[in-house]
């Protein structure tokens, strides 16, 4: 589709979402979530979510991923159309709403010290594996200071946002890209995974010496990100996907990195969301100590019974995720009335959410849908 047409699809499907957002199906939706968006204490049920991956929504929808990335007409036009088929297609607990999350890809933020990405056609950015340095002390003695408007994705990060602030209404919220990795994710990507971990043992005051650094770069992107949203500096997201077992140990997250995530928290006013999509059943009574966590993030990988044992706090919010293969994709009903019952049974004392995440485009994408909304329905009548 052109440029034009795009534009008319655009204005379409604002309309139909203002037609929907106060429908009695998007009310007792918004009903299960607090004004942060996390699941209300005391909630009539534990909500149920499912959360497809761009590049399953770009496939369905014969979108190119090269342009979901760069003409922001597509880009709003998949946000918008993936919202409006959920609705109409998922009946689980995620409500319409007028928002839009701008992300880039994992390669975001190593953009911005130089390191190389690249947009693929079907598939996530990437950035091809490309190492910026060897060695973690040249690396923290190196690094500047990104630009806000210039390095990196960042001119990209500009354009988009402001192309596609123009296509919509302005009561829509429209997220500028933040700055969502950890120091030590950041470093995970800067060194190359192999090199960090491996300096993790043999040079980790070095190790503690860059993830500082990467600290202050970090907090000081998102100042001026505040800035440039005329807003100012809140908790942000960690995305962490390098603290997992058994890339790091327990102990080496407890004496390097917990104290880089508990200054930065402290600095930027608490955490959003604490992420990884690893193992991180031996970590949850470390992150229980991190200040101020809004919502917190419970793997596939993760043992929930462990998991439940060491967050202690019953108002600790939750997202406890089901393996998208084995507990939805691939699951018979037995499997997900199972998986879910556990769930309940372990962690249901907590503010949770469950929810299906990574959902790729598997198999035929017509039988995946239905799968997903048969996972759906059975988690649903166990969690009403």
């Amino acid at each position: 589709m052109n440029s034009m047409v795009l534009q008319d699809e655009i204005k379409k499907m604002i309309d139909l979402i203002e037609e929907n957002i106060d429908t009695p199906a998007n009310l007792r939706r918004q009903g299960l979530w607090d004004e942060k968006g996390l699941p209300l204490k005391d909630s009539p049920k534990i909500p149920v979510t499912v959360n497809p991956e761009i590049s399953m929504w770009c496939r369905l929808f014969e979108v190119s991923l090269v342009d979901f990335y760069q003409v922001p007409e597509v880009y709003v036009y998949a946000q918008l159309k993936s919202k409006l088929f959920a609705f109409d297609n998922f009946n689980d607990d995620k409500p319409l709403d007028r928002s839009i999350w701008m992300w880039f890809g994992t390669p975001f933020e190593g953009s911005l010290f130089g390191l190389p990405f690249e947009f693929l056609e079907y598939m996530e950015p990437e950035d091809g594996g490309a190492v910026l340095y060897e060695d973690c002390l040249e690396a923290s003695s190196e690094i500047q200071q990104p630009d806000f408007f210039t390095s990196g994705m960042m001119p990209l990060a500009h354009r988009m946002y402001e192309e596609c602030s123009k296509l919509l209404p302005d009561d829509y919220d429209i997220d500028f890209p933040d700055y969502i990795q950890t120091p030590a994710a950041t470093a995970a990507h800067l060194l190359g995974v192999e090199h960090f971990l491996m300096q993790c043992v043999t040079e980790p005051q070095g190790i503690k010496q860059l993830l500082s650094r990467l600290l202050g770069i970090r907090v000081q992107y998102r100042r001026d990100r505040a800035r440039f949203l005329y807003g100012k500096l809140g908790p942000g997201i960690y995305d962490n996907d390098i603290v997992a077992i058994p890339l790091v140990s327990p102990q080496f997250y407890q004496d390097v990195i917990w104290p880089i995530e508990n200054e930065m928290a402290i600095q930027e006013g608490g955490i959003n969301y604490w992420h990884s999509c690893g193992n991180t059943t031996a970590f949850h009574e470390f992150i229980n100590k991190l200040p101020a966590i809004g919502l917190r993030h419970v793997s596939a990988w993760t043992d929930r019974q462990r998991a439940a044992e060491a967050i202690h706090d019953n108002d600790a919010a939750l997202q406890v995720c089901v393996h998208p293969l084995e507990e939805v994709i691939y699951a018979d009903d037995s499997k997900i009335e199972e998986s879910i019952t556990e769930i309940i049974e372990t962690l249901g004392n907590h503010r949770i959410k469950i929810e299906a995440d990574c959902l790729q485009a598997h198999m035929d994408l017509p039988e995946q849908i239905n799968r997903i909304q048969n996972w759906i329905a059975i988690a649903q009548k166990i969690t009403s």
